[in-house]
């Protein structure tokens, strides 16, 4: 079997609520270079048994039951099961735009040298309502691109010191640039994601 191009991480905690429509959204970008690694957290909800149930997805299927050591643990221990030569991540009640994996991933495949690339999202409630972007809260005029293209962060580990603009389930990260930083620190007692995006931006280039 060929390499998968890039695997999908979610850490999943009694979230069976929303997962079904995470996975949705990853069919829906229409690719078939996918492997999705669940490591379903100590969920009491029959997240593993549900996961295990599924038949015949757009992509690969990998399933892991973690024990409730928290998501950092959790996306590390899936990384590690993965094979992918990129790695995004997706949180359980997040989904993506149809076509998101494409732009990132031909963005990797043009600029191998990036660390990771992320995107602005929306946050929007459990009942549907949306409150904007996050580049909009947060407005950092350097997010502001009248096309809408990806571009090269400048100086990426000073922007994203002072705001922590990233969110975790935009990313779309290089399995070589991840694994040299180690992953994410299991000894953060909060923020491992905004600790871990400093650590790539000081190696490796940014792309927003």
């Amino acid at each position: 079997m060929a390499r998968p191009t890039c695997t999908i991480v979610i850490p999943s905690r009694d979230c069976l609520n929303y997962l079904p429509t995470a996975l949705a959204t990853i069919e829906l970008q229409g690719r078939s270079d996918l492997e999705v690694v669940v490591a379903d957290d100590g969920s009491s909800d029959g997240t593993a048994g549900w996961l295990r149930a599924r038949r015949n997805e757009g992509f690969d299927l990998v399933v892991l039951e973690t024990g409730g050591i928290g998501p950092a643990a959790a996306r590390n221990a899936a990384v590690a099961a993965s094979s992918g030569r990129l790695i995004a991540f997706l949180d359980a009640d997040d989904t993506w735009w149809p076509g998101k994996l494409d732009r990132q991933i031909a963005w990797a495949d043009a600029h191998p040298e990036t660390g990771f690339s992320f995107t602005d999202y929306i946050h929007v409630t459990p009942d549907g309502r949306t409150h904007g972007t996050c580049f909009e809260y947060w407005r950092c005029n350097w997010t502001s691109r009248p096309d809408g293209e990806c571009f090269m962060l400048d100086d990426a580990e000073a922007k994203l010191l002072e705001t922590n603009v990233v969110g975790t389930s935009t990313v779309v990260a290089s399995r070589a640039a991840f694994e040299r930083v180690g992953g994410f620190d299991v000894a953060c007692r909060s923020a491992e994601d905004w600790d871990l995006w400093l650590r790539m931006a000081a190696i490796a280039p940014v792309a927003c």
